[in-house]
């Protein structure tokens, strides 16, 4: 008797086995987020089981869709036993700050965080005549005419996360061009010190994120057009990047990118929790059509 229920057991067991790797299976294994990146979820560990956890490693990283060559620049490890608090969470999932580092290399790579602002809410600040006390000597030598500003991220950003939420920081330059009798002519480059912080979010299956400036700081690297009043620029900067720039990354953000869920499951009553170095989102899931049926 003893011997049969054992055999049932294994039987079980092993029936448990087969329906949880194909279970598996289904988790994408590169997702397509647009047409800078796509993310890699390749399954990377054996799943550990006990008898009230599951866990399971993923690869998670960005791939450059434009850049065959560029791989991940950090490592990708997790410290081990990240859960989240209280039994109620039926599901963790735990993102290294890496990911977050890899995947603004790769946007910084495809120039893809490089602007080109000649257009304006109030188009009249883009005019040589509003800079005329900012910039004396661009007024001067070219009266009433277009300006055009080239922002170029100077380095890779630094995306860190903190028990406080995210810290960006990111070194830039401002060239400030005019346009004249159609050349753009270059009059002047300030070099640009940006420092953030965001908050992460759960739409769905997707974690999206929102960005604030917190400092500004700004240096003169060349110009021929005399000397120029940074703190004033420095003023009109600041309104620039709170109500042009970072809406518009902010748009983006809030798209947001997947995260390595099978696609017969759902995230639910979702909340995100920060450490040093790491996040987790700690979330309930719902079961929707395509569900492949019980493990046992």
């Amino acid at each position: 008797m003893r011997t049969t229920i054992e055999e049932q057991l294994n039987e079980q067991i092993q029936q448990c086995i087969q329906n949880l790797n194909s279970f598996l299976l289904q988790t994408p294994q590169q997702v397509h987020v647009d047409d800078v990146s796509e993310l890699n979820f390749t399954v990377v560990t054996e799943p550990i089981v006990n008898p009230t956890s599951l866990s399971i490693g993923i690869k998670g990283e960005f791939i450059s869709t434009r850049l065959s060559k560029f791989g991940p620049q950090h490592s990708l490890e997790l410290p081990s036993g990240l859960v989240c608090d209280g039994d109620a969470t039926m599901v963790t999932i735990a993102l290294s700050e890496s990911i977050l580092k890899d995947g603004a290399a790769i946007y910084y790579n495809a120039d893809f965080l490089n602007w080109l602002v000649d257009q304006s809410p109030v188009q009249a600040l883009l005019n040589t005549t509003k800079w005329k006390f900012l910039i004396p000597q661009l007024y001067q030598k070219y009266p009433n005419k277009e300006i055009k500003l080239q922002f170029e991220v100077s380095n890779p950003p630094n995306v860190s996360l903190t028990l406080d939420g995210i810290d960006v920081y990111v070194t830039a330059k401002m060239i400030i061009g005019v346009a004249d009798n159609n050349t753009n002519i270059e009059a002047a480059c300030i070099s640009i010190a940006l420092s953030g912080s965001g908050i992460a979010d759960i739409n769905g299956n997707n974690i999206t994120g929102h960005l604030v400036l917190n400092n500004l700081c700004l240096d003169l690297e060349w110009s021929s057009v005399g000397a120029i009043h940074l703190k004033l620029v420095e003023v009109f900067l600041r309104t620039l990047v709170k109500d042009f720039l970072l809406p518009f990354l902010n748009v983006s953000l809030k798209r947001g990118f997947p995260l390595p869920v099978i696609p017969s499951m759902k995230l639910k009553n979702s909340a995100v929790n920060y450490g040093n170095g790491f996040l987790l989102v700690c979330s309930d899931i719902e079961y929707v059509k395509g569900y492949p049926g019980n493990l046992n």
